[in-house]
């Protein structure tokens, strides 16, 4: 059984930043999507 999980965290400002921090952190990650008002991170 493949499980898939997918956090939600939610930031009133810099959530640009901490994305840009979580795919600093952990190798082979990116950002998929970064509008206004989404940013979906792929670990």
């Amino acid at each position: 059984m493949n499980n898939n999980i997918f956090p939600c965290f939610w930031f009133n400002q810099n959530g640009a930043e901490a994305a840009e921090f979580y795919t600093s952190i952990f190798q082979n990650s990116k950002i998929t999507v970064d509008t206004p008002m989404v940013i979906n991170i792929e670990i």
